[in-house]
């Protein structure tokens, strides 16, 4: 995991984003990137944000994990 920089940029934060704002900006990027929000555009929108989705969920877990949360 190193020192999760590439996991940071993902979420758009600094490693030194308290644990409250890690999850408070996870939750907002989770929310506007879920694939349900893009369903009336199409199934190449849906994969799109399943993507999007999945590095954010990856990269929240890593951070996690090296903060031992």
């Amino acid at each position: 995991l190193g020192d999760g920089a590439p996991h940071y940029a993902v979420l758009g934060v600094d490693a030194t984003a308290t644990d409250d704002e890690l999850k408070s900006v996870f939750r907002r990027l989770a929310a506007q990137h879920h694939p349900d929000k893009f369903a009336h555009l199409g199934p190449r929108a849906v994969d799109a944000a399943t993507t999007r989705f999945r590095e954010l969920q990856d990269a929240y877990e890593a951070i996690k994990q090296l903060r031992n949360l």
